[in-house]
């Protein structure tokens, strides 16, 4: 068993980054295998931008095939799948994840990571999509929740910046403007969590996307080199433009 555990492992870990992303959305291969190797397409390539009409047009099966996606916590339930969709759909988690672990997001292209943060969501409809409550697309919470939580399921680790290199608030302001959106929205979805319940909400996007500057974080944000993510001066600014009664409560 020990050993079979062991070949799959490598056999994940030794596919390059673009193997890696298509073989994490093979569950849409369940569908039609034809509709999956568009999606590769696309995700990969920029083509086949139709392909997210069909995909949508299988919501929330896709999703679910691609192991619910939209989560903010990292365990993925199978016991109401055949066990055909549960294996495809933990197995785009496992590629998917090795996918993140060995790539260094800042040198990603930001135009493939925004596609994929489009295929996810229409894929999923918005069926099992947690949002923080900041004004961004719907893709960029869907990529985020994929990324740092959702495809952990088989480790039940948890993101750090030596399994999600370069996953910061820089990230997200590249990935905004490569779509044309505004890059102040970066901050707005570190900071906001408005609209999470309890149970995600201390150990959402602040920790790993930007330090939480309030007393008693420091200490563990220098330990973890993450406290220079995010200017103070920048932090402040953001800050001071929110209304008295959010800064109280920041």
């Amino acid at each position: 068993m020990f050993k079979k555990i062991l070949a799959l492992a490598q056999g994940v870990a030794g596919l390059d980054e673009q193997a890696q992303l298509k073989k994490g959305l093979r569950g849409l291969a369940q569908i039609s295998p034809a509709l999956w190797e568009r999606a590769c397409e696309f995700v990969c390539e920029g083509r086949q931008e139709g392909v997210l009409l069909d995909v949508q047009a299988a919501a929330p099966r896709g999703g679910t095939l691609l192991g619910k996606p939209g989560r903010l916590y990292s365990h993925f339930y199978t016991h109401n799948l055949s066990n055909k969709d549960g294996a495809l759909a933990n197995e785009s988690l496992r590629h998917r994840h090795q996918f993140y672990a060995q790539s260094d997001a800042a040198t990603l292209d930001a135009a493939l990571l925004v596609r994929l943060g489009k295929l996810l969501q229409a894929a999923d409809g918005g069926d099992t999509l947690e949002r923080t409550g900041a004004a961004v697309p719907q893709w960029l919470d869907y990529l985020l929740g994929d990324a740092l939580f959702a495809s952990f399921s088989e480790t039940r680790a948890q993101a750090t910046m030596v399994n999600r290199r370069g996953w910061d608030v820089v990230l997200l302001a590249r990935l905004l403007a490569a779509d044309g959106e505004a890059e102040e929205g970066a901050l707005q979805l570190v900071f906001e969590r408005r609209e999470l319940n309890e149970y995600v909400r201390d150990n959402c996007l602040q920790r790993l996307l930007a330090p939480f500057y309030r007393d008693g974080e420091l200490p563990s944000l220098l330990r973890d080199g993450l406290a220079e993510r995010l200017p103070v001066k920048t932090y402040n600014a953001w800050l001071a433009s929110l209304p008295p009664a959010v800064r109280n409560e920041l």
